[in-house]
């Protein structure tokens, strides 16, 4: 069966903005009534707790027949966010912009990449800061500043993902991306 995932991720958010626009983000969607303030177990995956659907759900999402079956975990912090599955074929290191290959055209990984950035996203995660080397120019750089070709794996410090609902309206991932602070807003899903 499996369950199904949607992250709005705010890949420019600081470490410092982001419980604040977390807090203004969730008010929003309180508000709108997309989802309930309190926290519950078990609503969605890989978090302690999520915010199930409100009873205003319907115009966050494409299909409104379909009901939200989970909820909606907050991530303010170090998260690595990606789809399911990675397709991006290549990493671009944030100081010479030279691509190095993550996955060889029939979207097979290459080892050696997911070997060294496999630990760092890891690293990331707990303290927010590690450093990973370009083959190209010999300088190290923050995990964090590597970008994945097609945006499907992003490192950042806020973003909501939204666990087995119907698809997000474009209309809506829009509005909430002004809430959020209105800039760039990476979209990505996948299902488990």
């Amino acid at each position: 069966m499996g369950n199904y995932f949607e992250n709005v991720v705010v890949p420019d958010a600081s470490a410092e903005e982001a419980p604040r626009l977390a807090a203004h983000g969730l008010d929003w969607l309180v508000a709108e009534g997309i989802v309930h303030r309190e926290a519950v177990a078990g609503c969605v995956f890989g978090a302690p707790a999520g915010h199930l659907p409100g009873p205003q759900w319907a115009p966050a999402v494409t299909d409104p027949r379909i009901e939200p079956l989970g909820g909606v975990a907050v991530h303010a912090g170090p998260w690595v966010s990606h789809a399911i599955p990675v397709e991006s074929r290549y990493v671009i290191c944030p100081h010479c912009a030279a691509p190095t290959r993550s996955a060889t055209d029939d979207g097979t990984p290459v080892k050696e990449v997911w070997d060294l950035f496999g630990p760092a996203f890891g690293v990331w995660e707990k303290t927010g800061a590690a450093m990973v080397p370009c083959g190209a120019c010999g300088r190290t750089g923050d995990v964090a500043a590597w970008r994945w070709s097609d945006d499907d794996l992003v490192l950042a410090h806020l973003g909501f993902a939204f666990w087995d609902w119907p698809d997000l309206a474009p209309e809506f991932v829009a509005e909430f991306g002004k809430v959020l602070g209105g800039g760039r807003l990476i979209r990505m899903g996948g299902k488990l």
